[in-house]
């Protein structure tokens, strides 16, 4: 059994993708038996003791020397260090990040670092003026990993990122879902989809994170405005996002008759996010760049049992296109609405096989060696 301290800016209740992601490797961690710890300047949080380990709450400035410390007082057998270049750094990921800390860890501690990458970079095709943030982006990872005793990615094109900069071969740990699987009846299913003003026989798909970059949901939901194939047409359910969110979507006029189909239901409680996935008939998952181990949203609605359609590109994991109830479609828009209206005609499995699970349960056993 190892004693494990994790340093994450962000922890739940604060909700971003890597403050959920860390407290769900706590409970992975705790476990495998490890010793769990977690240092944060999270909003909303105090000094506690957890079912997975012990939660510290650090001085908002969050400075080198105050965190260095602290992990030197804790003594951890292994620091580990969540990172992409927005959560450590200031303006833009500019900053020095975690560079200083890491480096008196390694020049004073006893600890083995292990930073884990969620992202490595700003893509050099983006914009010429984010050229020379993208450069920044690349020494700082080349400098944080070549701190680390150890490395980890989200997804295997993170791994090949690192591996440009010079790194050995990292451990790739998919993400999984943050969403954890709570118990729902028929009943209770039933009375979301009511509410929902679903009517019988009529079709629920649902969508994560609506507006985000890396998806192309405009296009997805021209795909279903000029569906007809199915009576009563499908209601398009956008999870945890407000109306406000998706207005720049729905502002073209092809697109203004899906407004009567159209729920945003806001932010949700992780429980009644649970049970609104566990009432949608498929979810549409349309990502530019491909399907890959770092979407949790895609692994949150294949753990609550229903089919998930995504797409599939040169930058998508391998092993995904095995993982049971997803159906994946080229980036072709025609061929993705083909796929979307086939899988609203599978039952809902909660019994399927997780393979992504026990890839990141091995990740962390060879990392921690």
């Amino acid at each position: 059994m190892a004693k494990i301290l994790i340093l994450c800016p962000n922890f739940p209740p604060q909700n971003d993708g890597i403050a959920g992601h860390t407290q769900k490797l706590c409970f992975v961690l705790s476990s495998l038996g490890h010793e769990v710890g977690v240092l944060t300047k999270g909003k909303g949080i105090e000094d506690s003791r957890t079912t997975w380990g012990i939660l510290t709450k650090c001085g908002p400035n969050w400075s080198s020397r105050e965190l260095f410390h602290l992990c030197k007082s804790k003594a951890p057998d292994f620091l580990l260090v969540p990172y992409t270049p927005l959560l450590w750094g200031d303006r833009g990921g500019l900053g020095l990040g975690p560079i200083l800390l890491l480096a008196l860890m390694r020049l004073f501690g006893h600890s083995k670092i292990l930073v884990f990458f969620h992202e490595v970079h700003v893509p050099w095709g983006l914009n010429p003026k984010y050229w020379p943030q993208s450069l920044i982006h690349r020494a700082k990872a080349w400098l944080i990993g070549s701190l680390a005793h150890s490395i980890m990615g989200s997804c295997w094109h993170i791994l090949l990122q690192l591996k440009a900069l010079g790194h050995k071969q990292g451990h790739l740990a998919p993400v999984g879902s943050n969403i954890p699987v709570a118990p729902q009846s028929s009943a209770q299913r039933e009375k979301i989809r009511a509410h929902w003003g679903l009517v019988a026989g009529q079709k629920a798909i649902g969508i994560f994170g609506g507006t985000h970059v890396s998806r192309n949901t405009s296009a997805v939901l021209q795909a279903i405005a000029q569906s007809s194939s199915l009576a009563p047409r499908p209601k398009i359910i956008f999870l945890g996002t407000s109306i406000d969110e998706i207005k720049t979507l729905i502002s073209d006029d092809s697109l203004k008759a899906l407004m009567p189909r159209l729920i945003c239901t806001g932010k949700l409680p992780e429980n009644e996010l649970s049970h609104g996935l566990g009432a949608l008939d498929v979810m549409a998952s349309y990502f530019v760049d491909g399907v890959s181990a770092r979407r949790g949203s895609v692994f949150a609605g294949l753990e609550h049992g229903i089919p998930v359609v995504s797409t599939w590109t040169e930058y998508s994991d391998s092993f995904m296109a095995n993982c049971p109830g997803l159906s994946l479609s080229s980036i072709q828009l025609e061929e993705f609405t083909a796929k979307l209206f086939e899988a609203l005609h599978l039952e809902r499995d909660l019994n399927r096989p997780s393979p992504w699970k026990d890839l990141e349960m091995q990740a962390f056993k060879k990392a921690l060696l």
